[in-house]
């Protein structure tokens, strides 16, 4: 995958997969097509976090990076700043609807209702569809979890009890939630060669360690939550929530360097899973149709 720069200025960051493909029939090399594929990722994801920015900004001025940057400051709340970037995003290309949809929700934050509709106005003119893209794209990118959360009690009706027990928990009824964290499992374990051991399986198994863990941290029972995080890390490694668990009882325990240690990973993990996510999607051929011009399928010469 290669993050390329978008034609035309066009204020669209595009992650681009190459992907080749096959048939039954025995096929030559030379006969094999690549395909370009293109796929939106809003500004203010955190994939953009590592960026030098300011570099971009300085070396070669671009409309998509003045919204990254944009965006940045608006997280600070400096909102003058981040109205000034998204403003010369649009300067320098009138025709792209990402830097108008995010001044238009700037705008809302400022009370500038008027401002905001005109700017939204102006998102649905140059393309009916792309609003509802940036929903889709952020809550694929943002959460590379969504996937698996999606549709799990309708899959895997063991959750149940589950569900009930982040209830309690929320209530502060932190014996009654292990006790139902606990009878998922147990189900899940007896329904195990039915049910299977998919991806997303695993992921709703390891969430239920991470929950009855949390309900034990609460507890001040240390040693028991620790051993349900060791299980929840075995089951999915890649568990972002198990590993801040961990940093909190480590904090508790004055083991600062554990701490931090267990931050370190839980932010390494978010972005295994947000690389797996887009690789995914590229590998899948799957991509947000906006009827976008850039958004083409290019065959390799």
């Amino acid at each position: 995958m290669v993050l390329i720069p978008t034609k035309n200025r066009k204020p669209l960051i595009l992650l681009t997969a190459v992907l080749i493909s096959s048939f039954v029939l025995p096929v030559s090399a030379a006969d094999r097509k690549p395909v370009m594929k293109t796929i939106y990722i809003p500004s203010d994801s955190p994939y953009f976090d590592h960026f030098d920015i300011e570099n971009r900004i300085k070396t070669r001025p671009r409309s998509d990076d003045y919204i990254v940057r944009g965006c940045r400051f608006e997280k600070k709340n400096k909102f003058p700043e981040a109205l000034m970037d998204y403003t010369t995003a649009i300067k320098l290309n009138p025709k792209g609807p990402e830097a108008y949809l995010f001044r238009s929700r700037l705008y809302k934050k400022m009370k500038a209702t008027a401002k905001a509709d005109a700017d939204l106005a102006m998102v649905n003119k140059l393309d009916p569809k792309f609003i509802e893209l940036d929903r889709k794209a952020r809550t694929h990118f943002n959460d590379p979890l969504a996937e698996l959360k999606a549709d799990a009690i309708e899959r895997f009706p063991f959750i149940g009890p589950g569900r009930q027990g982040k209830i309690e928990l929320q209530k502060g009824n932190y014996d009654g939630a292990i006790k139902l964290f606990t009878a998922s499992i147990q189900l899940y374990s007896s329904q195990r060669k039915e049910i299977g051991e998919s991806e997303q399986a695993k992921y709703i198994e390891a969430n239920l360690y991470c929950n009855r863990a949390y309900a034990n941290i609460k507890k001040n029972e240390f040693s028991s939550a620790l051993a349900d995080l060791d299980k929840c890390l075995e089951i999915y490694p890649n568990y972002p929530e198990a590993r801040k668990n961990r940093a909190k009882i480590y904090s508790i325990q004055g083991k600062k360097e554990l701490a931090q240690k267990e931050m370190e990973l839980a932010k390494q993990s978010t972005e295994e899973l947000r690389k797996q996510v887009m690789t995914r999607t590229a590998e899948q051929n799957f991509r947000f149709d906006s009827s976008r011009k850039t958004s083409t399928t290019t065959k390799a010469k």
